[in-house]
């Protein structure tokens, strides 16, 4: 059996096509993100712009297109920051129903640190007594999550995204100093606002999810052609993300588009991502993020198979 999973983001729009047997995530046949802007200007407007729909639901058909080709049984599709922000955020999902033929969730952002722990900790040994803080920045929330084993102790939704913030405090190309003490300082605020300190010396390794981290870790093994293989497992250090924020600052948007390992259409929030991803383990006390490929797709397909099999576990007990 073969499955799909769409993750419709406020920076991008994500897909994850696997083999599934017994219950469990088997081979990934396909696993891209395709930047599609949804969010752009929500904050500002309180609405999703058709330019951001447009270029969206036309990612979302050529998933469409390409799960059919790959014989997949049946799509789950997410929607998250942007989409349940917008005062047109249900309108928008409406168009995507029809178009994968399936119900499209608007998730909470409880529910995406949930889903993205989900996926986090798949195929990984998780130690039962050691806590695990698992990072997540999306464009328009930053979701992170602090859990043992499979059980979650913490689990919060900032909106703190990469895309949120450089709309917020980036006006200068590059941007200045001040403008990046700005933001960093707001980042470790809004962390201060919803965690103690109680964790800092119990954490023993952090996880990095999604576009940002993979992409330092891209730039920061100088790769042009982007290795799944190599970023998985790559460990940033702290010093290496200073040198990295340090770099990209000083560089204009067309010089960020040529750094090797940088995806061009990332070059205008990488230095956001940089300085929440920064902030957020210096908080927590961390030396270093291990840059995981497991995500909220894997999240979500693990969390699908999980509610077909209690189904399945309940008629059996009729």
């Amino acid at each position: 059996m073969r499955k799909a999973a769409i993750d419709i983001g406020t920076n991008s729009t994500r897909l994850m096509i696997a083999e599934v047997k017994d219950g469990k995530i088997g081979n990934v046949l396909t696993k891209k993100a395709i930047i599609t802007r949804l969010g752009k200007g929500v904050s500002a407007s309180g609405n999703l712009g058709w330019e951001g729909i447009e270029r969206t639901l036309k990612v979302i058909k050529q998933y469409c297109i390409e799960a059919n080709q790959f014989g997949v049984e049946n799509v789950v599709a997410v929607a998250t920051s942007a989409t349940r922000e917008a005062g047109n955020g249900r309108d928008f999902v409406n168009q995507v129903e029809r178009i994968i033929g399936a119900p499209v969730k608007i998730i909470s952002g409880k529910q995406e640190a949930k889903l993205t722990f989900k996926g986090a900790i798949q195929g990984r040994e998780i130690s039962k007594s050691s806590l695990l803080l698992v990072i997540d920045i999306g464009g328009g929330s930053e979701e992170v999550v602090i859990g043992a084993g499979d059980k979650i102790y913490q689990q919060e939704s900032l909106d703190i995204g990469c895309v949120r913030l450089t709309e917020m405090f980036i006006n200068n190309d590059p941007p200045s100093q001040e403008e990046i003490n700005n933001l960093r300082n707001y980042v470790f605020r809004q962390l201060t606002e919803k965690f103690s300190n109680r964790y800092s010396d119990k954490i023993k390794i952090a996880i990095g999810v999604a576009g940002t981290p993979t992409t330092l870790a891209s730039i920061s093994l100088g790769l042009r052609t982007y290795d799944r293989q190599l970023v998985e497992g790559y460990e940033l250090k702290q010093g290496k993300i200073k040198q990295l924020l340090k770099k990209l600052s000083c560089l204009d948007i067309k010089e960020r588009q040529k750094v090797v390992g940088l995806q061009p259409e990332r070059a205008d929030v990488i230095i956001s991502g940089t300085a929440i991803l920064l902030e957020t383990i210096r908080f927590f006390g961390l030396s270093s993020v291990l840059v995981s490929e497991h995500d909220i797709l894997d999240g979500l397909m693990v969390n699908e198979l999980e509610s077909i099999q209690d189904i399945q576990e309940a008629e059996q007990n009729i």
